[in-house]
């Protein structure tokens, strides 16, 4: 097995990343002073201590949760609103849908993604306390056969989910 050997330190340490000396810096701290690699200590975290709705922060900026949601058909819809990125998708719509309000402690700026799709064309409806179009109409029907995909975004000051975009398949 063949080792890389760095170049030996220079007088000039500029601290910069190509920096010889910042390298060796770098690479002196894996070490544990015996020329072998430190143990690293991690902690252990069980799927039952983090879901994804659990706000997770590495090196003090917090990522962002999110959460996919699937049914084949349903008759009244209520997608998650509380997470950062959501997405609803109903594979098969068999029914007639209407769109209640998302559910949970939302946020402003939020996003919801709803796809829908199915082999007959059936009547959708919306909340008018939940939706409302803004740049994007809310559709009042499936298309058969055909995806349907619709952007939304929390808007806290209307208390709103604002429809900006939509999509059909062609």
């Amino acid at each position: 097995m063949a080792y890389l050997q760095l170049p030996t330190r220079t007088t000039a340490d500029t601290n910069t990343p190509g920096d010889i000396n910042q390298l060796q810096d770098n690479f002196d701290a894996l070490l544990d002073g015996t020329q072998n690699f430190a143990t690293l200590s991690a902690t252990t975290v069980s799927a039952s201590t983090v879901s994804a709705s659990s706000a997770i922060t590495i090196n003090g900026a917090t990522v962002p949760t999110w959460n996919v949601e699937s049914t084949s058909s349903v008759a009244s819809a209520t997608p998650k609103g509380n997470y950062n990125f959501s997405q609803y998708n109903i594979t098969a719509l068999g029914t007639a849908c209407h769109f209640v309000e998302p559910s949970g402690t939302v946020s402003d700026g939020n996003v919801l993604k709803i796809r829908i799709e199915g082999a007959t064309a059936y009547a959708l409806t919306w909340s008018a306390t939940g939706y409302e179009e803004k740049g994007a109409t809310l559709p009042a029907t499936t298309v058969a056969g055909k995806q349907v995909i619709l952007g939304l975004l929390r808007n806290d000051k209307d208390s709103i989910w604002d429809c900006v975009a939509k999509s059909h398949e062609g």
